[in-house]
């Protein structure tokens, strides 16, 4: 059986852009308004990256379309990075993949909101 990983959450500014990354398993109950505040919009835009997410619930899917609703309100970027394995399958499984932007790699997702918070 495997081992629960605890949630981490980093927060970052990198060239005015707001990098958010989440490791181990997000989910509900066990974040502690954590995610929610790193998910606020700041800098030019906002990158997260969810490369090392092993676990995902709806609580982390809610979390990402409030962070989207807030972000399009301020006009601002949000890129989800290098969604990992569980994350694509809440995605791909709710059918909301479309409702955000997707970058394969962080690298690639801070190139994105850079380029978008420019115009």
């Amino acid at each position: 059986m495997g081992t629960m990983t605890e949630m981490v959450v980093s927060r970052a500014v990198v060239g005015g852009v707001c990098v958010v990354r989440l490791r181990g398993e997000v989910e509900a109950g066990e974040d502690g308004g954590g995610l929610a505040a790193a998910l606020v919009p700041g800098g030019r835009a906002t990158v997260v990256d969810l490369s090392d997410v092993s676990f995902a619930d709806s609580s982390l899917l809610h979390e990402l379309l409030h962070a989207q609703r807030l972000h399009t309100a301020a006009g601002l970027p949000l890129v989800l990075a290098a969604p990992s394995p569980p994350v694509a399958r809440l995605l791909d499984i709710t059918n909301t993949f479309d409702a955000f932007a997707v970058a394969a790699t962080p690298e690639e997702g801070l190139r994105r909101a850079a380029e978008s918070a420019r115009r």
